[in-house]
């Protein structure tokens, strides 16, 4: 005969309380997960925007930043996703997080020499020697502990817990110069020459639309005379087209990467006909963002804090330039114009826009401490940052 096997009320409680934390664990694991990954992407993009202010004012290497502005829209021109503006944030949180760990490693370091100079000032004749001493041996521990993160991969977890013994390894088989030297390759070859060669197509462009319009009013700006007024005039409607433009034409050579299709006048507004709406709200955004950042032009800003006030132009120049690249992908889907009352209507409205951000641009050169050169440094379709290196 069978036994059947009684289980009493409290172990049927501990029964089904057990197989309810089983079922809340792969949950509870999921839930983290994707915390980790927003918490990821959060700080890649700000180690992103961080990287792309601080290269903005520099000469040459700024081209990076205007290069990844018009490959944000071009690549939310391919796809029609607003969401594609933003790559490379992945790189970004490890570039970020390498770069906070070895700011933090170097912390020790900087401080004994900074005991060991005031050391030698209060006592010139072999003052300071121990902190000196110190100083150096604690900056060969802290590079060689951010070069054991890095070699093992630059995540967080790769500095929390190092691996020296690999580390020598890698070292001494001389692994570590090979991987070092592949992945600076692979950061030249993906990522710094396409931006740089994007950069340079786009500012070619840029300046292709602005140098006459630019060049009329600074004439009207500093000679005055009978012409200034009419100077000042046509410069004023050339640049407001300009303005409307540029964005289009500097996202239009990105995709095709042809200088030709920049400069393309009726093809450009062509684009801007079969999507007039798309590109009007696109071009109120840009403007909306970028008459602020003439502000932040008013004072100097030290060489070394330069990239500060770029963060702003570089945080409001990215979603510009990916609505710029979705009314151009609306405008890739059609084969006609729109209605010529909606287009007229549209035009009408970025023109006013446009005259407005015009004038207010006219007017920054009395604030600016650049005086009527604040002209040329027209951030919409420039480097972003609030002075031509």
């Amino acid at each position: 005969m069978g036994h059947t096997l009684e289980i009493s009320a409290p172990q049927q409680q501990q029964l089904q309380a057990a197989g309810t934390g089983r079922n809340l664990l792969p949950g509870a694991a999921r839930a983290f997960r994707a915390i980790s990954r927003l918490a990821e992407l959060a700080f890649g993009l700000a180690a992103l925007v961080v990287g792309l202010a601080i290269v903005a004012p520099t000469p040459l290497l700024g081209l990076a930043s205007l290069g990844y502005a018009v490959l944000a829209e071009a690549r939310v021109a391919r796809s029609g996703r607003l969401r594609d503006a933003l790559f490379g944030v992945d790189a970004g949180a490890r570039a970020g997080t390498m770069a906070v760990f070895a700011w933090v490693a170097l912390l020790v370091p900087r401080g004994l020499a900074a005991r060991a100079h005031d050391a030698r000032l209060v006592e010139p004749d072999g003052g300071g020697v121990a902190w000196g001493l110190a100083a150096a041996i604690t900056l060969v521990l802290a590079l060689a502990y951010t070069a054991c993160g890095c070699l093992q991969g630059g995540r967080a977890r790769d500095f929390l817990r190092p691996k020296p013994r690999l580390f020598a390894d890698r070292i001494l088989s001389g692994a570590a110069w090979t991987q070092a030297r592949g992945a600076v390759w692979t950061v030249l070859a993906t990522c710094a020459v396409p931006l740089l060669a994007a950069g340079a197509r786009a500012l070619l462009v840029g300046v292709a639309w602005l140098a006459v319009p630019t060049t009329l009013l600074f004439v009207a700006a500093r000679v005055p005379g009978p012409g200034a007024m009419l100077a000042g005039a046509l410069g004023t409607g050339l640049l407001a087209v300009a303005l409307v433009a540029g964005p289009y034409a500097q996202g239009r050579a990105a995709i095709s990467g042809a200088l030709r299709d920049g400069i393309d006048v009726k093809g450009v507004f062509a684009a801007i006909a079969r999507a007039p709406v798309a590109s009007l709200l696109a071009t109120l955004v840009t403007l909306m963002l970028a008459a602020p950042l003439h502000l932040l032009k008013i004072e100097p800003v030290p060489p070394g804090a330069a990239w500060i006030p770029s963060l702003a132009f570089v945080a409001f120049g990215l979603p510009s330039r990916a609505l710029t690249g979705w009314a151009l992908a609306r405008s890739a889907r059609r084969t006609a114009p729109a209605h010529l009352a909606i287009r007229v209507v549209a035009r009408a409205i970025a023109g006013a826009a446009a005259l407005a951000y015009v004038g207010l641009a006219v007017l920054s050169q009395y604030t600016s401490w650049r005086g009527a050169m604040s002209l040329f440094e027209q951030h919409v379709l420039l480097v972003p940052t609030p002075f031509i290196p």
